[in-house]
């Protein structure tokens, strides 16, 4: 019996169950089975085990298509509607959308993001294809879409012709039902591809597979595009996970033919670029800082050990420290500190920090109470914006009072806001907070003590929280590292208690 088969058959049984249970009436009128499958499969929705008397309750299964249509960006109306339905019909990608890493039962890998690592990756084409396109052709198209990424992100790609007995990175091939994976396609109609994350950089890790079910088309509107859905399954192929955001080539649902001049949004840029980092050039600028010298000596110039907002710029290699109505420069030895400036006299629409990060367009935000001010960088300092947090971060709790600290992880080159003991994901690119959040900080970021003071990845990658006068230092897996927290003295500047 086949996966989906065993699938249609525990739904059966719990439909049988939930029908006979007069404690727990569900209207399955109004949704069907595939439906309950389609969300199981991914993500949306965990099944209960009917074994030990579990049932499926109408408010779970509410929950589920509120999940869905928040990811979908279609209105949020917890049932069957026909925009959900024409969502669930819609052509996409075979991985999920909500894997178990955002469960918010489990601690490690709560956020997604595995890589190569090395930069230089190979790919292969293993077999031909039933859709009349010559392996040539495929070739071509592949090439374009590893070029998509290797533009904007520090990757070099290779082809590694068929003949050759080197073993590929990415292994491209054509399959159709059961291919000798864990995952088989289901013929035409739905599900178009899939990418395997980086993961252990062996095996299957990386490889993509095309349903060969489907048909593929180069240059016309006919079909599905090979191009498009080679693009996005790459992204997976070096580490990109699926975005809500409806314009970003990692949005799971085929959205039709665009030509095949289509670019990748900011949203994909920069998460790839978080991973890998970006295409830089040998004749790079470096910007020069314009701020004010400081006049002060001795322990004038040596900062309280806490920190209410930090922040490295990437650009001169300086981290800003703030602590209310202060502002220090260290520099990128962490030799010496540099300061205090006066917020107000160097930002006067602020006057004081709660916390700041630089944002995806490298713009550096600052956050004051319900106060958010947006400036070009950290050198220039011109304000481009400011307002409510509740207008441009759309999606926080109505009583947040202030964001204690934000900074984009370098994880998967998400922008996350922590207030209190909850923290925010938060796309710079549509200004939304993802759809399952806030979530417990003390759930998710290896039991750091809440509301934490500042946070952020230094220019090693590594992510920093800090605490009072002590810091933080995460792995990989979010966990803290041993022997931590350590003291801010000595280790980041000199300062006193």
């Amino acid at each position: 019996m086949c996966f989906l088969q065993m699938m249609r058959v525990v739904f059966v049984c719990i439909y049988w169950l939930n029908y006979n249970a007069e404690s727990a009436p569900v209207h399955y009128t109004e949704i069907s089975l595939d439906a309950l499958q389609y969300m199981s499969i991914n993500g949306y929705l965990h099944l209960p085990d009917p074994r030990v008397g579990q049932l499926l309750d109408e408010n779970t299964i509410k929950k589920s298509l509120e999940s869905l249509q928040r990811f979908g960006n279609i209105p949020v109306t917890g049932v069957l509607d026909d925009k959900t339905v024409e969502l669930i019909e819609t052509p996409r990608c075979g991985l999920p959308d909500i894997s178990k890493s955002h469960d918010t039962r489990k601690k490690k890998y709560a956020l997604q993001g595995t890589k190569w690592n090395k930069n230089n990756i190979t790919w292969k084409l293993i077999n031909d294809n039933n859709d009349g396109l010559s392996r040539n052709q495929v070739e071509n198209v592949i090439q374009k879409a590893v070029l998509r990424w290797e533009a904007v992100t520090n990757l070099n790609f290779r082809k590694i012709e068929i003949n050759s007995k080197e073993v590929a990175d990415i292994e491209v091939s054509f399959g159709i039902r059961y291919h000798k994976d864990a995952y088989p396609f289901d013929g035409p109609g739905n599900v178009l591809a899939h990418g395997f994350y980086p993961s252990t950089n062996e095996g299957v890790s990386g490889d993509l597979h095309f349903d060969d079910d489907e048909v593929f088309t180069i240059g016309t509107s006919e079909g599905r595009n090979l191009l498009w859905v080679a693009v996005h399954e790459i992204g997976h192929c070096i580490g990109l996970e699926h975005s809500n955001i409806r314009e970003s080539i990692m949005y799971p649902w085929y959205k039709g033919y665009m030509g095949e001049d289509f670019p990748l949004t900011q949203d994909d840029i920069y998460g790839i670029q978080t991973l890998y980092g970006s295409k830089k050039r040998v004749t790079d600028q470096v910007t020069t800082t314009v701020l004010p010298v400081a006049t002060g000596s001795g322990k004038d110039l040596l900062p309280s050990c806490s920190m209410k907002g930090a922040v490295f710029d990437r650009v001169t290699g300086i981290t800003y420290i703030f602590n209310g109505k202060n502002l220090y420069k260290i520099d990128q030895n962490l030799q010496n500190v540099d300061g205090p400036f006066n917020v107000e006299k160097i930002l006067p629409d602020v006057k004081s920090i709660d916390s700041a990060y630089v944002n995806s367009k490298s713009e550096i935000v600052f956050f004051k109470g319900t106060s958010y001010y947006i400036y070009s960088n950290l050198s220039e300092l011109v304000l481009l914006e400011k307002g409510s947090i509740f207008k441009k971060f759309i999606g926080l709790r109505n009583d947040t009072k202030k964001i204690d600290a934000a900074f984009i992880w370098p994880g998967n080159g998400k922008t996350y806001l922590f207030s209190g003991d909850l923290f925010y994901r938060f796309s710079d690119y549509s200004n939304i907070v993802y759809y399952d959040y806030p979530r417990e900080i003390s759930k998710f970021w290896g039991n750091v003590p809440s509301p934490v003071d500042a946070v952020f990845a230094w220019k090693n990658g590594v992510t920093y929280f800090f605490k009072g006068t002590g810091f933080y230092r995460m792995t990989d897996k979010v966990e803290i590292e041993k022997y931590y927290p350590k003291a801010i003295s000595g280790a980041w500047m000199k300062c006193v208690n």
